[in-house]
Protein backbone atom coordinates (compact mmCIF):
# COMPACT_ATOMS: atom_id res chain seq x y z
CA UNK A 1 0.00 0.00 0.00
CA UNK A 2 1.15 3.62 -0.91
CA UNK A 3 2.08 6.20 1.54
CA UNK A 4 -0.92 7.92 0.60
CA UNK A 5 -2.95 4.83 1.10
CA UNK A 6 -1.92 4.45 4.70
CA UNK A 7 -2.77 8.04 5.76
CA UNK A 8 -6.63 7.64 4.02
CA UNK A 9 -7.26 4.92 5.41
CA UNK A 10 -5.75 6.19 9.46
CA UNK A 11 -8.30 8.63 8.64
CA UNK A 12 -11.32 7.07 7.47
CA UNK A 13 -11.02 4.63 10.20
CA UNK A 14 -11.90 7.35 13.24
CA UNK A 15 -14.56 8.92 10.31
CA UNK A 16 -16.23 5.75 10.41
CA UNK A 17 -16.32 5.30 13.77
CA UNK A 18 -18.22 8.15 14.29
CA UNK A 19 -20.72 7.80 11.35
CA UNK A 20 -21.28 4.44 12.99
CA UNK A 21 -22.08 6.45 15.79
CA UNK A 22 -24.26 9.00 14.04
CA UNK A 23 -26.40 6.12 11.68
CA UNK A 24 -27.13 4.04 15.16
CA UNK A 25 -28.67 7.32 16.32
CA UNK A 26 -30.59 8.10 12.99
CA UNK A 27 -31.66 4.36 12.83
CA UNK A 28 -32.85 3.52 16.55
CA UNK A 29 -35.94 4.28 17.76
CA UNK A 30 -37.34 7.59 18.20
CA UNK A 31 -37.60 8.75 22.02
CA UNK A 32 -37.78 11.92 23.79
CA UNK A 33 -34.85 13.61 25.79
CA UNK A 34 -34.48 16.44 27.64
CA UNK A 35 -31.79 19.22 27.84
CA UNK A 36 -31.61 20.32 31.07
CA UNK A 37 -29.71 23.89 32.12
CA UNK A 38 -29.46 25.95 35.70
CA UNK A 39 -27.90 28.88 36.51
CA UNK A 40 -28.44 30.84 39.58
CA UNK A 41 -28.00 34.96 40.16
CA UNK A 42 -28.61 37.43 42.53
CA UNK A 43 -31.74 39.80 42.47
CA UNK A 44 -30.29 43.43 41.64
CA UNK A 45 -32.73 46.64 42.63
CA UNK A 46 -31.76 50.18 43.61
CA UNK A 47 -31.34 50.70 47.10
CA UNK A 48 -34.56 53.01 47.93
CA UNK A 49 -36.61 49.70 46.77
CA UNK A 50 -34.43 47.27 48.59
CA UNK A 51 -34.79 48.43 51.83
CA UNK A 52 -38.73 49.37 51.37
CA UNK A 53 -39.06 45.78 50.76
CA UNK A 54 -36.58 44.84 53.60
CA UNK A 55 -38.45 46.33 55.92
CA UNK A 56 -42.09 44.96 54.95
CA UNK A 57 -40.44 41.61 54.76
CA UNK A 58 -40.21 41.67 58.36
CA UNK A 59 -42.64 40.02 60.48
CA UNK A 60 -43.94 43.30 62.29
CA UNK A 61 -44.11 44.77 58.36
CA UNK A 62 -46.13 42.70 57.38
CA UNK A 63 -48.50 42.27 59.96
CA UNK A 64 -48.78 46.30 58.99
CA UNK A 65 -49.44 45.77 55.56
CA UNK A 66 -52.23 43.57 56.53
CA UNK A 67 -53.76 46.32 59.29
CA UNK A 68 -53.55 49.16 56.63
CA UNK A 69 -55.08 46.87 53.74
CA UNK A 70 -57.94 45.94 55.79
CA UNK A 71 -58.66 49.64 56.98
CA UNK A 72 -58.08 50.92 53.70
CA UNK A 73 -60.35 48.06 52.55
CA UNK A 74 -62.83 49.26 54.49
CA UNK A 75 -63.07 52.95 53.79
CA UNK A 76 -62.97 52.10 49.87
CA UNK A 77 -66.10 50.05 50.81
CA UNK A 78 -68.22 52.90 52.15
CA UNK A 79 -67.21 55.18 49.40
CA UNK A 80 -67.70 52.44 46.53
CA UNK A 81 -64.11 52.84 45.31
CA UNK A 82 -62.14 50.32 43.49
CA UNK A 83 -60.16 48.03 45.28
CA UNK A 84 -58.15 46.41 42.58
CA UNK A 85 -54.77 48.12 44.19
CA UNK A 86 -55.46 46.83 47.48
CA UNK A 87 -55.87 43.66 46.17
CA UNK A 88 -52.61 43.06 44.83
CA UNK A 89 -50.89 44.74 47.99
CA UNK A 90 -53.40 41.99 50.13
CA UNK A 91 -51.53 39.43 47.51
CA UNK A 92 -48.17 40.42 48.27
CA UNK A 93 -48.99 41.11 52.07
CA UNK A 94 -49.59 37.43 52.40
CA UNK A 95 -46.84 36.12 50.14
CA UNK A 96 -43.42 34.33 51.71
CA UNK A 97 -40.92 37.19 52.65
CA UNK A 98 -37.73 36.94 50.16
CA UNK A 99 -35.98 40.28 50.88
CA UNK A 100 -34.06 39.87 54.22
CA UNK A 101 -30.46 40.70 55.44
CA UNK A 102 -29.44 39.19 52.45
CA UNK A 103 -30.42 39.65 48.85
CA UNK A 104 -32.61 36.98 47.24
CA UNK A 105 -31.62 34.91 44.57
CA UNK A 106 -33.03 33.67 41.43
CA UNK A 107 -32.73 30.12 40.12
CA UNK A 108 -33.60 29.79 36.46
CA UNK A 109 -33.72 25.80 35.14
CA UNK A 110 -34.36 25.70 31.42
CA UNK A 111 -35.75 22.41 29.87
CA UNK A 112 -35.27 21.30 26.41
CA UNK A 113 -36.63 17.99 24.21
CA UNK A 114 -34.75 17.71 21.62
CA UNK A 115 -36.16 14.60 20.61
CA UNK A 116 -38.57 13.36 18.27
CA UNK A 117 -41.11 12.11 21.10
CA UNK A 118 -43.57 13.83 23.93
CA UNK A 119 -41.41 13.41 27.43
CA UNK A 120 -44.12 12.75 29.79
CA UNK A 121 -44.13 12.93 33.63
CA UNK A 122 -41.60 15.95 33.65
CA UNK A 123 -40.72 17.01 37.19
CA UNK A 124 -38.49 19.59 38.97
CA UNK A 125 -37.28 19.41 42.35
CA UNK A 126 -36.67 23.08 44.20
CA UNK A 127 -35.02 23.04 47.79
CA UNK A 128 -36.29 25.86 49.27
CA UNK A 129 -39.65 28.13 49.92
CA UNK A 130 -40.09 30.93 47.57
CA UNK A 131 -41.87 32.19 44.73
CA UNK A 132 -42.30 30.13 41.13
CA UNK A 133 -43.14 31.19 37.72
CA UNK A 134 -42.87 28.52 34.99
CA UNK A 135 -43.58 29.24 31.20
CA UNK A 136 -44.00 26.76 28.55
CA UNK A 137 -42.53 28.33 24.99
CA UNK A 138 -42.95 31.80 26.21
CA UNK A 139 -46.49 31.02 27.69
CA UNK A 140 -47.22 31.35 31.41
CA UNK A 141 -48.24 28.16 32.86
CA UNK A 142 -47.39 28.12 36.53
CA UNK A 143 -47.38 30.99 39.36
CA UNK A 144 -47.51 30.67 42.70
CA UNK A 145 -46.57 32.48 45.72
CA UNK A 146 -45.33 29.78 48.05
CA UNK A 147 -43.65 26.19 46.62
CA UNK A 148 -41.29 23.72 47.77
CA UNK A 149 -40.13 20.20 46.40
CA UNK A 150 -41.42 18.20 43.40
CA UNK A 151 -42.95 20.50 41.05
CA UNK A 152 -45.07 18.53 38.07
CA UNK A 153 -44.47 19.82 34.82
CA UNK A 154 -46.65 17.29 32.81
CA UNK A 155 -45.40 16.57 29.48
CA UNK A 156 -43.70 18.48 26.92
CA UNK A 157 -43.44 18.31 22.73
CA UNK A 158 -40.37 17.83 20.79
CA UNK A 159 -38.61 21.31 20.29
CA UNK A 160 -40.74 23.05 23.25
CA UNK A 161 -39.42 24.41 26.17
CA UNK A 162 -39.67 25.09 29.89
CA UNK A 163 -38.27 28.00 31.64
CA UNK A 164 -38.94 27.45 35.36
CA UNK A 165 -37.93 30.72 37.34
CA UNK A 166 -37.51 30.54 41.06
CA UNK A 167 -36.98 33.35 43.54
CA UNK A 168 -36.08 32.48 47.07
CA UNK A 169 -34.00 34.32 49.90
CA UNK A 170 -32.52 30.91 50.69
CA UNK A 171 -28.89 30.66 50.00
CA UNK A 172 -28.28 27.17 48.42
CA UNK A 173 -26.65 25.54 45.98
CA UNK A 174 -27.91 25.24 42.06
CA UNK A 175 -26.86 20.72 42.99
CA UNK A 176 -30.06 20.71 45.00
CA UNK A 177 -32.26 21.06 42.05
CA UNK A 178 -33.23 17.73 40.18
CA UNK A 179 -35.45 17.34 37.43
CA UNK A 180 -37.02 13.43 35.82
CA UNK A 181 -39.07 12.51 33.77
CA UNK A 182 -40.20 8.98 32.28
CA UNK A 183 -36.93 8.39 30.76
CA UNK A 184 -35.12 8.48 34.38
CA UNK A 185 -32.76 11.57 35.79
CA UNK A 186 -32.15 14.31 33.62
CA UNK A 187 -28.65 15.64 33.84
CA UNK A 188 -28.50 19.53 35.00
CA UNK A 189 -25.33 21.62 32.64
CA UNK A 190 -24.60 24.36 34.07
CA UNK A 191 -25.33 27.45 32.80
CA UNK A 192 -22.50 30.06 32.29
CA UNK A 193 -22.92 33.84 32.99
CA UNK A 194 -20.45 36.38 31.90
CA UNK A 195 -19.31 38.91 34.31
CA UNK A 196 -20.10 41.41 32.07
CA UNK A 197 -23.43 40.55 30.34
CA UNK A 198 -26.00 38.38 31.58
CA UNK A 199 -25.44 36.40 28.21
CA UNK A 200 -25.89 32.32 28.70
CA UNK A 201 -23.24 29.87 27.01
CA UNK A 202 -24.87 26.72 26.82
CA UNK A 203 -22.15 23.92 27.99
CA UNK A 204 -22.35 21.00 25.27
CA UNK A 205 -22.39 17.44 26.13
CA UNK A 206 -20.60 14.31 24.28
CA UNK A 207 -23.87 13.31 22.11
CA UNK A 208 -23.57 16.96 21.10
CA UNK A 209 -20.00 17.22 20.29
CA UNK A 210 -20.67 13.86 18.36
CA UNK A 211 -23.06 15.44 16.28
CA UNK A 212 -21.64 18.55 14.96
CA UNK A 213 -18.15 16.51 14.90
CA UNK A 214 -19.61 13.99 12.46
CA UNK A 215 -19.97 16.45 9.88
CA UNK A 216 -16.81 17.88 10.44
CA UNK A 217 -14.91 14.71 10.06
CA UNK A 218 -16.77 14.15 6.81
CA UNK A 219 -15.89 17.48 5.13
CA UNK A 220 -12.42 17.72 6.46
CA UNK A 221 -11.68 13.44 5.46
CA UNK A 222 -12.99 14.48 1.63
CA UNK A 223 -11.01 17.41 1.32
CA UNK A 224 -7.82 15.69 2.63
CA UNK A 225 -8.68 12.38 0.20
CA UNK A 226 -8.84 15.05 -2.98
CA UNK A 227 -5.89 16.32 -1.90
CA UNK A 228 -4.15 12.80 -1.73
CA UNK A 229 -5.86 11.64 -4.97
CA UNK A 230 -4.05 14.47 -6.66
CA UNK A 231 -0.70 14.00 -5.00
CA UNK A 232 -0.93 10.46 -5.88
CA UNK A 233 -1.71 10.77 -9.72
CA UNK A 234 1.03 13.56 -9.82
CA UNK A 235 3.26 11.03 -8.29
CA UNK A 236 2.47 8.77 -10.64
CA UNK A 237 2.63 10.82 -13.59
CA UNK A 238 6.09 11.27 -12.57
CA UNK A 239 7.15 8.02 -12.03
CA UNK A 240 6.07 7.14 -15.08
CA UNK A 241 7.68 10.06 -16.98
CA UNK A 242 10.58 8.50 -15.42
CA UNK A 243 9.95 5.29 -16.49
CA UNK A 244 9.87 6.45 -20.27
CA UNK A 245 12.67 8.07 -20.05
CA UNK A 246 15.05 5.41 -18.64
CA UNK A 247 14.01 3.27 -21.56
CA UNK A 248 16.99 3.16 -23.79
CA UNK A 249 16.00 3.63 -27.79
CA UNK A 250 16.99 0.06 -29.91
CA UNK A 251 20.01 0.49 -31.44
Amino acid sequence: MSKGGIIATVIAIPASIVALIQISNWIAPNTAKLNAFVKRDKVEIPSTYREYLRAVDLPNGRKELITIHDAAAAVLKVQGSSQSTLAALGAFANSIPIFTFTDPQVITVKIVNIGGKIANNIKVFLPNDGFLEVTKDGAPIISEQEKKGWIDLLTLEPSSQFIVNFWTASVGDVSDVRVVSDEGTVQLRPWYVSREENHWIVGFGLDDILFFLFPALVVFGGILLFILAMLQRRLQRIEAHEGLSSVKPPK
